[in-house]
């Protein structure tokens, strides 16, 4: 008898939560992109998203709102052209030595 109970309160709550509670009414925090700047390591940013709830702690430790800059990393024509010529070279020289 407790069960029945138990299983009508539960029934009752799920359909009070569907119908009748809007879905904008649950809170979702509010959340914001920073570039978080580690402690231990702080040339090498990582672009976070965060609460806002959590934005004047990472200010206050020198962290940015907005995406970090992709500067720090090479973009890939700057990347390929050196390893297709030393890819290059090596089958040029491989191919020099089985001629010999």
């Amino acid at each position: 008898m407790k069960y029945n109970y138990l299983w009508k309160r539960i029934a009752t709550a799920i359909i009070v939560l569907i119908f009748f509670v809007p879905i904008g009414a649950v809170a979702q925090p509010e959340e914001i992109t920073i570039c978080h700047y580690p402690p231990g390591n702080p040339d090498y940013p990582i672009t976070r998203t965060i609460s806002k709830n959590a934005l004047e702690a990472h200010l206050a430790h020198g962290d940015t709102i907005g995406s970090c800059s992709t500067n720090n990393i090479p973009e890939f024509p700057s990347i390929a052209a050196p390893v297709a010529g030393v890819l290059g070279l090596m089958l040029l020289i491989s191919k020099m030595k089985k001629k010999k």
